[in-house]
């Protein structure tokens, strides 16, 4: 029996994400449903000398309340070099940080897509690569789906 998982991308996700990928055989972007504001779509914490810390994408959303996470465009084509030099700053001294940073900062360096789906997909793939994970990854954009929710689930499976 194949097993799939189907939700929505984050901008990099906690490990559990990680870990039900590993454990499908198929793993399926929902980006055309409705891009939620204030959510894990393009933002995430990191620890930082004063607290938690929030790293956001910023993304354009005025006047656009019902736009598909694939739709969702980036507004400042300079957010993954603040974030890398972010993460250097609350990062540089941690146990493992050299180890990981050349993988982190080619990660942040190629990250120059103008739409949020993208740049969590290239994120996601990366970071399945660097945890020898090989599950397929697909958008759920490339099916023929009808607009109920569980319909569309069914449909992809």
């Amino acid at each position: 029996m194949k097993k799939v998982i189907i939700t929505q991308s984050n901008y990099i996700p906690w490990k559990g994400y990680f870990d039900s990928i590993r454990h499908a055989d198929e793993f399926v972007m929902l980006d055309d449903v409705q891009y939620t504001k204030r959510d894990w779509r393009n933002r995430n914490k990191i620890k930082s000398p004063n607290g938690i810390m929030w790293l956001t994408i910023p993304v354009e959303v005025r006047g656009k309340f019902t736009q598909s996470i694939k739709d969702t465009r980036i507004a400042d084509p300079d957010w993954a070099k603040k974030h890398w030099k972010t993460i250097q700053l609350n990062y540089g001294k941690a146990k493992y940080f050299k180890q990981y940073s050349g993988f982190l900062e080619n990660l942040y360096g190629n990250a120059r897509s103008e739409w949020l789906t993208e740049i969590n997909h290239q994120f996601i793939k990366a970071i399945c690569a660097q945890l020898d994970i090989d599950t397929v990854i697909r958008y759920s954009s490339e099916f023929q789906l009808l607009n109920d929710p569980t319909t569309r689930l069914v449909e992809i499976c």
